[in-house]
């Protein structure tokens, strides 16, 4: 078998020519890759977006397996992996004998899922970050705090009503003792995963906008991106200037190291002003490296 099929090497081209600001050209410029491949625009559409999709899988070996198969059946492994991690991979060990079989059975497993919540754990981030928390020492943006014995971390709706309002998902809290509601430290808001990862480009200034607001009632706001494409996206359409401090910026990293920055999560952590909170910009893959110190 061929190491990638045709159709994955059109959709990363696609997806790189046709990520340029458009200037209103883009349907021109969509029409003539497409033309000039032989395609259809819809067909090029399907070949950009399976592989936008699959790329957002945090398995290498899955990726490169998917680019293997089908357009049809990577996207829809892929999309299967971001909604139920655990029964596709299940699914994909059994094997599947054409794409019709692979979608119907796609289909089944998404009308009987429990939960709609798409997440790339088997868990939702919340019940996730309950079950870490207690003992584990806490990494700030610029120095490392640790929890004291007699201190109880907990997650919590937000009780402030401009926070429900800004979106934030839930606060982690420090309580003192059984019964004491402590003090909100931290807001933690998870972005949904976008079907085009070029929305995450578009979403750049409300989701901005959102999260200093949040910086302004909370000492520490975590935004939580489905994965570090999407977190790459974002910060692609965010000027430098928009906040006053940063701590692992993919410039800076890149400079340091002369490459450019890996695919692999890390914190990314900034100040958007003197009066506001620290904000740091994560993943589902790797916030726990970025939160917790081991």
């Amino acid at each position: 078998m061929e190491r990638t099929r045709r159709w994955a090497r059109i959709g990363r081209l696609a997806a790189i020519a046709l990520s340029q600001p458009a200037s209103g050209q883009r349907l021109v410029r969509e029409t003539q890759l497409a033309g000039a491949l032989g395609l259809s625009r819809a067909t090029l559409r399907h070949y950009r977006d399976a592989v936008q999709n699959v790329r957002t899988l945090p398995d290498w070996n899955l990726r490169r397996r998917l680019y293997r198969e089908s357009a049809v059946a990577a996207n829809t492994m892929a999309r299967w992996f971001h909604r139920d991690s655990r029964g596709a991979y299940e699914y994909l060990y059994r094997g599947w004998r054409s794409d019709a079989e692979l979608i119907a059975a796609a289909r089944a497993a998404r009308s009987q899922a429990f939960s709609p919540r798409r997440s790339d754990l088997d868990q939702p981030l919340q019940g996730w970050l309950e079950a870490l928390l207690p003992g584990r020492p806490w990494r700030d943006a610029f120095e490392h705090i640790f929890f004291a014995t007699d201190y109880h971390p907990v997650l919590a709706a937000p009780r402030n009503e401009t926070a429900r309002f800004l979106g934030v998902d839930f606060e982690i809290r420090l309580r003192l003792a059984e019964g004491v509601p402590g003090t909100p430290v931290m807001a933690v808001v998870e972005v949904p995963r976008l079907v085009l990862l070029d929305r995450y480009r578009q979403e750049a200034r409300p989701l901005w906008t959102r999260a200093v607001a949040m910086s302004l009632l909370y000492e520490r706001v975590v935004v939580v991106f489905p994965g570090p494409a999407s977190r790459r996206r974002f910060l692609a359409a965010l000027p430098r200037s928009a906040a006053q401090e940063w701590s692992g910026h993919p410039e800076d990293r890149a400079a340091l190291s002369g490459v450019r920055p890996s695919g692999v999560s890390s914190p990314i952590i900034c100040r958007p002003g003197p009066a506001a909170g620290i904000i740091l910009l994560s993943t589902r893959i790797g916030l726990k490296r970025d939160l917790f110190k081991w």
